[in-house]
């Protein structure tokens, strides 16, 4: 399994389904966060003394991340490691942070908004 999914909106120039000139409208990264905590060696160790201290410091290296390379960043956390129900927050023009319900993965949040939107 993928630590990170990279998605990029596409759609037909002439607004149809028929093949066409395709146009790059934004480039999209979207992360699954517990997956990268815990195979990144220190946010692992981390994550062991404070799983929202390795949150906030991912949140902190994709914030900049993504600002460097002009990505729309997307951050998903498995909402069964929090203690609020699921939330969407946009945390700076460009970056949202989400927790899905509990009994949705991240991987399927990601799915979702990967294949069908």
């Amino acid at each position: 399994m993928n630590a990170s999914v990279a998605a990029a909106v596409l759609m037909y120039e002439d607004g149809t389904s028929t093949p066409g000139e395709i146009i790059m409208l934004k480039d999209i990264l979207i992360v699954d966060g517990y997956n990268v905590i815990f195979a990144w060696t220190h946010l692992k160790k981390l994550a062991h003394e404070s799983l929202e201290h390795a949150r906030m410091e991912l949140r902190d290296r994709l914030l900049n991340y993504g600002k460097f390379k002009g990505y729309e960043v997307i951050l998903v956390f498995d909402g069964k490691y929090t203690k609020s129900g699921g939330s969407i927050e946009s945390i700076t023009s460009g970056f949202i942070e989400v927790y899905t319900e509990d009994g949705e993965t991240a991987d399927s949040f990601i799915e979702r908004e990967v294949f069908f939107t």
